[in-house]
């Protein structure tokens, strides 16, 4: 369904900009080897599976078609899943 409403901006006064989080982060990580290998490993199957449920019944495309981030649902999702990613423990998520 399309909102013809304009998008609100996000806008986050006390949240630090992310890019600056991320160089700081990784110019602080370092992995060796193996850690890499598992980690594209875990990689190729996610994106795998993701691809082998694609077309089927309530996969992640018809729910991405459905709460596009052109619509005010699709964006407050994703601000959502945003903010969940940033809780440090299962337990608070």
């Amino acid at each position: 369904m399309a909102n013809s409403l304009p998008l609100p901006v996000f806008d986050s006064p006390y949240a630090p900009d992310d890019a600056g989080l991320i160089r700081c982060f990784l110019a602080d990580t370092t992995l060796d080897a193996a850690a890499e290998q598992r980690i594209d490993e875990r990689t190729r199957r996610f994106i795998g599976a993701i691809r082998d449920e694609a077309g089927l019944i309530g996969g992640i495309e018809d729910f991405l078609r459905e709460y596009s981030l052109s619509t005010r649902e699709g964006l407050a999702l994703m601000v959502l899943a945003e903010a969940l990613l940033r809780v440090p423990d299962a337990l608070t998520q």
